[in-house]
């Protein structure tokens, strides 16, 4: 049986037939598997949610490496290894790496275009972290290209993917635009022979896609797909699953307050191998607890973010200027943000923060307003994300519905507004201001004129809170002050 795995195993993984390999792997020697069981075992676990498990395999792989006679798995082996995650809070020293490009390993690579492709993709990766995106970003390019040519479908998956990754954290969004629509491409091609973990890969991508561009993505298939990996949880695929079904449900009022609990948890659980996810997450996440006056978990999610994501990423940003209650001096930090070469995790980013200047903005200052709503609706083209004009209550695509029909004559802005028709008529005969419960509480004390520390006391908030939620009211009510809202919620009948 080792020598069907030596001979077979590695092209099928990288081809995508995952379990056909895993029963091959449980009729082997369990107590002292051999090297190629062990480093098939790696390349099915890639990118190793589980660092500890990877950490067992690697060092299982490396003692059975020292007792093996040099060969193709050895070479694959120095390539995995480029890809060992840290443990967290392990403080594990960093471990020298084997050449990939010494005589015996050249060999060995000229001799299998597999091997050689996992190779580059590994140099590819160092190339990224020495800080050369660009050459590493081509070389990704090329090893994809290869890989589809060759029928490897699971390994260009993985490698187009990476490619993204790579683009994304350098900033080069035009790039990442391009390399996601030729996975889009590849995924959403009709393909009946798909093997099962490549089905499984291109039903997420397709989700993803579906889901920016504001259309409904397949919940039959991802379940599927969540189901199908429920106990091979190590194989990466279930949680990016599970977040497809759920960030939908993060726009949709009737769920989002289940669906909110439910991404925060998964989040705090295995968010730091899916940074984008928790960028893509982030916004929706505090503008709902702000909302729900639980100011301590918003500002909770927003530092384990930070985290994640690292300094400088805008989606910090647009946290900080809805937990500021869209005050002035985060307004400029944001508009800041923009005008400066910003990093981003996820498209919607520069799309989201744009329409949260434009819903910052007083009526008063329309021209202004609608400068911003134009920047967000051309940054939604370059990104080709509409999903963005749906977040917050729909309060972009409301923001558009609502501009002069001389500043929406474009198709993209049409496009916009014919793909959120569906949601903003859903709700259009509700009232259009939506005061959550505990701003509908403070505004019925404006009228009393009590100051904010006895409003404060009488609903056992602190002066704090009570700040952030008449702030909220004075943005939703479109005023000023204090005066401006009362006489505006005494118009609407809600006062």
């Amino acid at each position: 049986m080792a020598s069907f795995v030596d001979r077979f195993a590695l092209d099928l993984v990288l081809a995508g037939e995952r379990d056909d390999v895993l029963r091959l792997l449980e009729a082997t020697d369990r107590e002292d598997p051999p090297l190629s069981v062990l480093v098939t075992r790696l390349l099915i676990e890639v990118p190793y949610p589980d660092a500890i498990r990877a950490g067992h395999l690697f060092d299982a792989a490396e003692t059975a490496a020292s007792a093996t006679a040099y060969s193709p798995w050895h070479v694959l082996l120095a390539a995995l290894e480029r890809f060992r995650p840290p443990i967290p809070g392990a403080g594990s020293a960093s471990r020298p790496l084997v050449p990939l490009n010494d005589g015996e390993a050249r060999e060995m690579r000229r001799r299998s275009l597999p091997v050689d492709l996992v190779c580059l993709g590994a140099e590819a990766w160092e190339q990224e972290r020495a800080g050369n995106a660009r050459d590493a970003i081509r070389l990704l390019d090329a090893v994809a290209e290869s890989a589809r040519s060759a029928g490897l479908a699971w390994l260009y998956l993985q490698v187009a993917e990476l490619a993204v990754t790579v683009a994304v954290r350098s900033g080069d969004w035009d790039r990442a635009r391009v390399l996601e629509d030729d996975l889009a491409s590849f995924a959403e091609r009709p393909q009946p022979g798909l093997l099962g973990r490549v089905r499984d890969g291109a039903a997420i991508v397709r989700a993803a896609r579906r889901y920016q561009q504001a259309l409904p993505v397949d919940d039959d298939e991802l379940s599927r797909v969540i189901s199908g990996d429920r106990n091979s949880a190590a194989t990466g695929l279930r949680v990016p699953a599970q977040m497809m079904r759920l960030l939908p449900r993060l726009d949709e009022p009737a769920d989002a307050g289940r669906a909110v609990e439910t991404v925060t948890e998964l989040l705090r659980h295995s968010g730091r191998r899916y940074p984008r996810l928790v960028g893509c997450s982030l916004l929706r996440l505090v503008d709902h607890y702000v909302a729900a006056g639980d100011r301590d978990t918003a500002e909770d999610v927003t530092a384990f973010a930070a985290d994640v994501l690292g300094a400088g990423a805008l989606e910090l940003d647009l946290a900080r200027h809805i937990l500021a209650g869209r005050d002035e001096s985060t307004a400029a930090a944001l508009l800041a943000a923009l005008e400066r070469s910003h990093r981003a995790w996820h498209p919607g980013a520069p799309v989201g923060a744009w329409l949260l200047l434009a819903e910052s903005t007083s009526l008063a200052q329309g021209g202004l307003r609608h400068r911003y709503l134009a920047k967000a609706v051309s940054s939604s083209r370059r990104h080709r994300t509409i999903r963005p004009f749906l977040a917050r209550s729909f309060a972009g695509a409301r923001l558009l519905a609502e501009a002069p029909p001389a500043s929406r004559t474009d198709s993209w802005s049409a496009l916009i507004l014919e793909r959120t028709s569906g949601w903003t008529d859903a709700i259009s005969s509700t009232p259009p201001l939506t005061l959550t419960a505990r701003e509908l509480d403070v505004l019925q004390d404006l009228p009393t004129h009590h100051g904010i520390a006895a409003i404060a006391a009488r609903h056992h908030l602190s002066v704090n809170t009570v700040k952030t939620h008449l702030r909220s009211i004075y943005l939703k009510l479109d005023v000023n002050d204090r005066s401006g809202a009362v006489d505006r919620a005494r118009r609407e009948g809600i006062l």
